[in-house]
């Protein structure tokens, strides 16, 4: 199966800055770079990808030559992925997580020798939510991982409730950790606030940020 996501897709690029609000999401963190960044060696090849994933992934393009140019996660729907794009010698050019076939919304690229250029979108890629009883929601929200360690992951919601969160290896998603907690919101769903305050650290930067989050349901839908 092939996912339409290959490099000549007309994409869209959602940037996420400084207290803006877009899709009913405020995200606080930096994608900013600055002369005293460090910027270490994050080479990643294709082969070491395989190597830990290669159950999880599947080629979804190639030169004529048959050199993998891009691999990506299997999913069930095959539009909500991780998508790894490679130079020819196998070194990861970047990484997209997609949501919808031609809309990223996070980004990192790298240079050819494995140096991070640019970074788009927060790590809390996705959020996925679904009503289990006449009273609860389940809550899943997804961190891509990948050269980055993410702590003390805090939920807080508009209506006083708040706890610690641990975050723990997704069974679908490669380089990616999340989070699930229940709430019992399914009467209030639309007027419901999370609040998510993370630590995170780039480990090829060498930077710490504060990641916070506010998600809003207020034009969702409940389904179970």
């Amino acid at each position: 199966m092939i996912v339409n996501l290959k490099k000549n897709s007309k994409m869209k690029i959602i940037r996420f800055y400084f207290g803006i609000t877009i899709i009913s999401t405020t995200i606080m963190y930096s994608c900013l770079r600055s002369k005293e960044t460090v910027n270490l060696d994050c080479k990643f090849s294709i082969n070491q990808l395989l190597q830990d994933d290669s159950s999880r992934l599947q080629i979804n393009d190639r030169t004529n030559d048959g050199i993998v140019t891009q691999l990506v996660d299997k999913t069930k729907d095959s539009v909500t992925t991780g998508a790894y794009y490679f130079y020819p010698n196998g070194s990861l050019k970047s990484y997209k997580f997609f949501s919808l076939p031609s809309t990223y919304q996070y980004n990192e690229e790298y240079d050819s020798m494995g140096n991070i250029t640019l970074i788009e979108g927060s790590p809390l890629v996705l959020r996925l939510y679904n009503q289990i009883d006449s009273l609860s929601v389940q809550f899943t929200f997804l961190f891509s991982t990948l050269h980055k360690e993410i702590k003390n992951v805090k939920i807080k919601t508009n209506t006083g409730v708040q706890f610690p969160a641990e975050l723990l290896s997704n069974a679908t998603f490669t380089n990616m950790k999340s989070v699930t907690f229940n709430l019992p919101v399914a009467k209030t769903f639309k007027s419901t606030v999370i609040y998510t305050e993370a630590q995170l650290f780039n480990n090829c930067l060498q930077k710490s940020w504060l990641l916070k989050d506010t998600a809003k349901f207020e034009d969702k839908s409940l389904y179970n």
